[in-house]
């Protein structure tokens, strides 16, 4: 067995039992689509040769993805946090999850600290990669998609001198195969490599060894290798050494873990590249500008409840700069904003009759697209007068209709939390990804109604 390797493979106990025939000769090799447990030895140690040959073609190109730390070695605050990753490209670029790169409004990125709100210039843009054999380098953050949890860096070291894979000195990085996660079958067996914990100085990359379980087509992969914190953004291989999915999260049990499938990857692959916040579309500041991608950005119209009319601003406003960025075009503006979250503050510039006018604007979900909510429980809310959270559209297989909620009920509590207004389902959705479950308490008419049902993935833009 491996004694330099973590595998859950509690199942092949019994297996060793089995006496192998000494009389047959024949070798036995492991076929890679195979849905089912070895049944005698020989199949165990096929499946056990075809495992290490993927673990010695993979392990080169897994990394760790360090953010806000200079090292991953040295205990303190210095450290945000942890994740890991895999190198998919001999130029560098690394898949990851979102969540590892966009780190949490507690974190103090993007979001509240306290009472102040952080401006998204502080955001991190850069995120350490920790090698085997404990090279060190820089990378970008380029894009992701909090929706689905997909992330994108890109490594902007060069190859250092004393790295020995094959290619290092052509200043090539060890990299993987994207396969195809469309053709994975349910009891396929797959490896998760990763970091649980974190990097340590003395270990090797652990592998563990499961089946997929699930394919919802949600854009959502399930497993049951296990998964802890610290393995998010790392790699599922199958067994031919082609990475299927990317780690996202630890499911309802243990032997239920979420992947992001690399189609998604694959089907965003120049949007993530090119560094879009995907699914970042909603939010706003209650505006709408003139039209045309080459247009002077001046207001056209406020939509209801605007913060940004709240603050002062006014129609045929010119919008100069946002966050310091200048704004040449609607265009510009979209661009800058998806880098916002909700809630933020944003600092807007603008140019009424000749005077520049500077305010600060609290960011929302526009009401008139609400991607985030309508895409995760298919359903649109109320958006008018006193902002009743009622339901007043469900959207094509609507996990919510399905589950028996009906038009006009009104949202009480998501998962326990307090709901008041739709924009209390906005911050509760926010940190719930596709397949996760959710608990929704409603009022409809005189009765309190309770419903449990899975997430989906938010709908295309």
């Amino acid at each position: 067995m491996f004694t330099r390797h973590l595998f859950a493979i509690g199942f092949l106990i019994p297996l060793m039992a089995l006496t192998a025939s000494a009389q047959d000769q024949k070798k036995t090799t492991w076929e890679i689509t195979r849905t089912t447990a070895p049944d005698t030895v020989e199949e165990l140690r096929a499946l056990e040769s075809t495992v290490k040959q993927v673990i010695d073609k993979v392990t080169p190109a897994t990394c760790a993805v360090l953010l806000g730390s200079s090292d991953p070695h040295q205990a303190g605050p210095q450290s945000v946090g942890a994740g890991s990753g895999v190198i998919v490209s001999e130029d560098g670029y690394v898949l990851t999850a979102a969540h590892v790169v966009e780190p949490p409004s507690m974190l103090g990125f993007g979001g509240r600290r306290g009472r102040s709100f952080v401006e998204p210039q502080e955001r991190p843009t850069t995120v350490q990669i920790l090698l085997p054999g404990q090279i060190i380098v820089s990378a970008q953050i380029l894009g992701r998609n909090p929706g689905i949890d997909s992330g994108i860096v890109k490594i902007t070291s060069p190859v250092p001198e004393n790295a020995k894979w094959p290619g290092a000195k052509e200043g090539k990085w060890p990299f993987v195969e994207i396969g195809e996660s469309a053709k994975l079958s349910k009891g396929q067996w797959v490896l998760a490599l990763g970091h649980p914990g974190g990097p340590k100085r003395d270990r090797r990359t652990p592998v563990r060894l499961g089946q997929v379980i699930d394919m919802p087509g949600q854009g959502v992969l399930v497993s049951d290798c296990a998964l802890v914190g610290g393995d998010s953004g790392g790699p599922l291989f199958d067994l031919q050494g082609k990475l299927v999915g990317i780690h996202s999260r630890i499911g309802e049990k243990l032997v239920e873990n979420i992947h992001v499938p690399t189609k998604d990857y694959r089907d965003e692959w120049k949007r993530l590249v090119r560094g879009d916040v995907i699914g970042r579309d909603g939010l706003g500041l209650g505006i709408v500008l003139t039209k045309g991608e080459n247009a002077e950005p001046k207001i056209e119209k406020f939509l209801d409840d605007s913060p940004a009319e709240k603050a002062g601003l006014k129609l045929e406003d010119a919008v100069v700069k946002l966050n310091g960025h200048e704004v040449k075009s609607p265009t510009d503006f979209r661009e800058i904003m998806s880098q916002y979250r909700a809630n933020d503050l944003a600092t807007i510039l603008v140019r009424r009759d000749g005077e520049l006018i500077e305010t600060k604007v609290k960011v929302i979900r526009d009401g008139s697209r609400q991607v985030a909510t309508r895409g995760v429980m298919g359903v649109r809310l109320n958006r008018k007068g006193n902002n009743e959270p009622k339901i007043e559209e469900f959207s094509t297989k609507s996990p919510a209709e399905k589950a028996g909620l009906k038009l006009n009920d009104v949202i009480l509590k998501l998962n326990n939390t307090d709901i008041k207004t739709s924009e209390d389902v906005d911050k509760a959705m926010e940190q719930l990804r596709p397949n996760d479950s959710i608990t929704v308490l409603v009022r409809r008419g005189e009765e309190f109604l309770e419903f449990q049902f899975k997430l989906t993935r938010p709908s295309p833009n």
